[in-house]
């Protein structure tokens, strides 16, 4: 297995993994909006100049992607992406939502954050760099591969900005916020979304460390 950045042509396989991986995470919402909308979202973030996704591939088919990290370099802009892109997004999110209603007003609240005037928004990182999910699929994690992935997203977002890397994990992952506190991240933040959920906001240094400690 090897690691590579991904490409548009990536966005199918990358819906995919993300629908398959997100299976495991309690209080999920974007799966269930259908792979419609996955594939349209990730279209949508890989046509963004600031978005940064790594993904690992099997070594035999560079198009088979088994896992992926995917961040932003400035959160602001690739919420500015997502509002123009928001027609698109929701005519994908359409059958999903006649299917689940209670769908709809989760997407609503969700479009709402990504306004930069928005108080209520502040449950999600909306400005500077920002780490947005990290998934591989359950038969691909032998070797600590998922690591070694995340580790080498941090690298190349640490190469192209000097700023720290903030992310949300939903308290009710205690196995995600344990990981990542063991790659290096602490928890900034504790707050609760609008929906009632307890919620991190979580930061890893801009600048890397090797192993003895030296920058």
């Amino acid at each position: 297995m090897r690691l590579r950045l991904a490409k548009l042509s990536d966005s199918r396989r990358l819906a995919q993994v993300h629908y398959a991986c997100a299976q495991e995470q309690p209080g999920g919402f974007m799966h269930l909006l259908g792979g419609r909308f996955l594939r349209a979202y990730y279209r949508v973030l890989l046509r963004d100049s600031q978005s940064v996704v790594v993904c690992t591939v099997d070594d035999s088919d560079p198009a088979e992607i088994l896992g992926f990290a995917s961040g932003t370099l400035d959160a602001g802009q690739s919420n500015d992406a997502l509002r123009r892109g928001r027609f698109s997004l929701g005519f994908a999110a359409i059958l999903a939502v006649l299917c689940r209603p209670w769908l709809l007003g989760r997407l609503i609240s969700r479009y709402r954050s990504l306004s930069p005037s928005n108080r209520t928004g502040q449950y999600l990182v909306s400005s500077g760099p920002r780490g947005t999910y990290w998934a591989v699929l359950p038969e691909a994690r032998k070797g600590g591969l998922a690591f070694k992935l995340l580790q080498k997203w941090l690298n190349v977002m640490r190469e192209l900005t000097a700023q720290a890397i903030q992310f949300e994990v939903d308290k009710a992952h205690a196995s995600m916020e344990r990981a990542h506190i063991c790659l290096g991240a602490r928890v900034v933040k504790e707050l609760v979304t609008p929906d009632g959920k307890a919620r991190l906001i979580m930061e890893y240094p801009g600048q890397a460390t090797d192993r003895g400690g030296r920058t």
